[in-house]
């Protein structure tokens, strides 16, 4: 989802005649936060797809903690670059996906929409409970902030996403393009 928004936020700052150099200038504020947030994100998939024995292990027991820790640095570097107001919208995406994490876990996943994606691995790892960061609940806690669009595209394999997620999408398009604009 954000690739297609990060393609479709080109393409209207090319009509708009916004300027790409501005995005590349852009002055963001507590940019080590979020890179501290995308490098715990980095580290957790690595330890976790690949065996290190005890380090593995820790990863994976103390991958919750990780992940809220790593979207709460993300969220916090967001708002500190509040005069961009995409900002604010994808640190609510992010907040609104964060939820459902912190009350079940890990992101709850509907069956029937994962079902729909036409995946079949994906649909074992999730289903068979496979996966450290989404899961099928049979009561999730905040079921609608949870996974539940299946989404098919033209192109590349279907997902099934939350609403935080096209939040973030639309906060990713607002921001590169008021950011092309000043």
């Amino acid at each position: 989802m954000i690739f297609s928004a990060l393609i479709f936020s080109i393409i209207l700052i090319y009509l708009s005649k916004g300027s790409f150099k501005n995005i590349l200038n852009f002055n963001y504020q507590k940019i080590e936060l979020a890179l501290c947030g995308i490098l715990i994100i980095f580290l957790i998939n690595f330890f976790t797809i690949y065996d290190f024995a005890s380090i593995s292990d820790f990863f994976v027991k103390k991958y919750f903690y990780f992940t809220i820790l790593a979207l709460f640095f993300i969220i916090i570097s967001l708002l500190f670059n509040y005069k961009v107001r995409g900002m604010i919208v994808i640190a609510f995406g992010l907040f609104c996906n964060t939820l459902p994490i912190i009350f079940n876990g890990k992101m709850p996943v509907s069956l029937s929409a994962l079902s729909k994606i036409n995946n079949d691995k994906v649909f074992r790892i999730i289903s068979e409970g496979l996966s450290l960061s989404h899961g099928v609940f049979e009561h999730p806690k905040l079921f609608i902030l949870s996974d539940i669009f299946p989404i098919n595209p033209i192109f590349g394999q279907g997902k099934v996403l939350s609403i935080g997620d096209f939040i973030v999408s639309i906060g990713v398009i607002l921001s590169l393009y008021k950011i092309s604009r000043r």
